[in-house]
């Protein structure tokens, strides 16, 4: 399990990526941190599991398919944490989920502005309907 944490300001919001893939994880911290958040990463469901509990993060960035765990039974955990969670998949049919409150789906690639969109209104307790890119 890997779990990177930013050495940015405590006042910061704490988002965690958690993609199994090294390089989205690297695009994501970029941005992030670029529009001021705290990143931390990791590569599994194990990890995003293990650190929520310990209040590690204020939003997750949760990838559908990684190590560990399913998406389901990932999510029903990180409902018990009252956490948002922003799922991005490259299947537009998973991106398609149900509106859940704290919940949302992009499709990757990602649309950075989208991106940045989506947390926003899931920080604010606003809901974001799934997006489909072609």
């Amino acid at each position: 399990m890997l779990n990177v944490m930013s050495t940015r300001g405590r006042d910061a919001t704490r988002i965690m990526v958690a993609d199994d893939d090294s390089l989205i994880r690297t695009v994501l911290r970029f941005a992030l941190e670029g529009a001021g958040y705290e990143v931390s990463e990791t590569d599994s469901g194990d990890g995003v599991i293990a650190d929520t509990a310990a209040d590690a993060a204020d939003l997750i960035i949760l990838d559908a398919r990684m190590p560990g765990p399913g998406l389901s039974t990932t999510l029903a955990t990180l409902r018990l944490q009252s956490v948002p969670v922003l799922v991005l998949s490259g299947d537009a049919i998973v991106a398609k989920g149900s509106v859940t409150p704290g919940l949302a789906y992009l499709t990757k690639p990602v649309d950075m502005d989208e991106l940045l969109t989506t947390i926003s209104l899931l920080l604010s307790g606003a809901t974001h309907s799934a997006s489909a890119h072609d």
